[in-house]
């Protein structure tokens, strides 16, 4: 389920996850407007920033990617546990 905002746009929204997501080469989507998955597992390259000289994850980001269904490599997913 995706979550919605108070000004109208999804969790989901093109302009609020910034990874490539799967493509509709042929536009026959059964329901247009539920935002497409991801195209790629969430990597490591991905899941951390520099912070203060620290590495922390982008909590955003993974809970974003968790809510349009995306998948976790499992090397990231190990990292996070």
């Amino acid at each position: 389920m995706v979550e919605s905002h108070s000004h109208g746009r999804t969790v989901g929204a093109v302009e609020d996850y910034p990874l490539e997501r799967l493509e509709d080469p042929c536009g026959d989507r059964k329901v247009p407007n539920v935002p497409r998955p991801p195209k790629y597992p969430l990597s490591t390259t991905n899941l951390y920033e520099n912070k203060d000289g620290k590495e922390v994850p982008k909590m955003d980001l993974i809970r974003k990617h968790l809510m349009i269904e995306g998948q976790i490599a499992k090397e990231c997913l190990i990292r996070i546990l």
